[in-house]
């Protein structure tokens, strides 16, 4: 909702005639410096129609607001935190995006989190979503640990995105072995194995598969890293 630039490249730019306006509150433990809570709401105002589409009968003519968009965190007591977020739309009165997540991270390398998503799409039932998902890491010795992610769509009755992976730390470096399944369309799918060898320190071989399991598992952290130990006033702005 704060893109300047409703399409991606340089090739075609909106033109914009829009103010957006957003409010956040968010509440920091004095003593540890944790964000104990944020909220946020934002909504867009756009004064003119869209006249620069992809296509000539793409246009759009003038509506007045956008979807009000609300999201809300907060780090609760026993490790566990609560993240939602929602768009509601007032053409129809009704909340068309949410998604609700539930994370539990105990210590470092140590994380479950479960998710439900819905969609409502007015115009087309087949773009609607009401997906469940659950994803996480765990140590399963002190040399391995396993990763994981299961996406699953209860409205086309089907696995959408599953990831599966192992890491073994023998000090000085590190081997990852993973596999995905994820769906491309109604009868298709596929499926990727990555392997990689990781020497600490120095460089490795092999499909490095860090950023896929991050974007799959929130709050991934990979055993070949030590974080750096967290400022109580990184939170800070």
């Amino acid at each position: 909702i704060f893109s300047e630039n409703t399409f991606a490249g340089n090739d075609r730019i909106a033109d914009n005639n829009k103010l957006t306006v957003g409010v956040t509150s968010r509440f920091i433990d004095a003593d540890s410096g944790v964000e104990r809570f944020r909220t946020i709401f934002a909504q867009r105002t756009d004064f003119d129609g869209q006249r620069v589409g992809l296509y000539s009968e793409s246009t759009t003519p003038a509506r007045k607001r956008s979807d009000l968009l609300a999201g809300l965190s907060t780090r609760l007591a026993g490790n566990f935190n609560v993240d939602g977020v929602a768009q509601y739309n007032e053409d129809i009165a009704k909340i068309v995006q949410q998604t609700v997540t539930l994370g539990y991270r105990p210590e470092l390398r140590k994380l479950v989190n479960v998710s439900y998503r819905r969609t409502i799409d007015p115009t087309s039932a087949r773009a609607s979503l009401d997906q469940y998902e659950i994803s996480g890491q765990w140590p399963i010795t002190r040399k391995w640990y396993g990763v994981a992610r299961y996406n699953y769509d209860l409205i086309s009755d089907r696995v959408l995105n599953r990831l599966m992976g192992l890491e073994y730390d023998a000090d000085c470096w590190v081997v990852r072995v993973v596999q995905r399944r994820f769906q491309n369309t109604t009868v298709l799918a596929t499926s990727e194995i990555f392997m990689q060898i990781d020497f600490k320190g120095f460089s490795g071989f092999g499909s490095n598969p860090i950023n896929l399991i991050r974007f799959n598992v929130p709050g991934y952290e990979p055993v070949s890293v030590n974080p750096a130990p967290i400022s109580p006033f990184e939170s800070y702005e």
